[in-house]
């Protein structure tokens, strides 16, 4: 676990008290149930609502029924890498919800081939998870860390 999901799980929680008071290892999971849904709400609250991935949303799937905590912290809170780890989840998940609700707005026939459109969803999961951090990283006062891709 690095420092940043530490930090990242730390002020979520405990956003008037300064990352000093952090002296054992914290992990998103470690809160009690009730903590953990009022934290998990809050940061899909920092979710892109821009997002073509947001569109999971309007079915009601979100991230944190389909992933266990692990994904979820990477995904947010991971190193460089994982947005990438987190982003090939995200991406899977959306193509299968796509083929089972039908989403009109990413219909796979839109795109030349099959191969076009799980790249096209990929690159949306990645530019959705960078975004993310940065909507909980501006939130909680966290300095970015990542060399996620800059958007702008």
């Amino acid at each position: 676990m690095n420092f940043r999901s530490l930090l990242g799980a730390y002020l979520t929680t405990h956003p008037h008290e300064p990352p000093e008071n952090i002296c054992d290892p914290f992990w998103i999971g470690s809160l009690p149930d009730l903590e953990l849904m009022d934290l998990l709400k809050e940061l899909e609250e920092c979710q892109p609502a821009e997002s073509i991935i947001f569109t999971l949303n309007d079915f009601d799937v979100y991230l944190a029924q389909h992933f266990d905590l692990n994904v979820y912290n990477e995904a947010l809170f991971g190193d460089d890498g994982s947005i990438e780890y987190a982003a090939e989840k995200i991406a899977a998940l959306f193509i299968e919800q796509n083929r089972e609700h039908d989403f009109a707005l990413t219909d796979p026939s839109q795109f030349a081939d099959y191969h076009h459109y799980k790249s096209w969803v990929h690159k949306q999961s990645v530019e959705f998870v960078a975004r993310w951090r940065q909507n909980v990283e501006s939130k909680y006062g966290l300095a970015p860390v990542s060399n996620a891709p800059s958007l702008t």
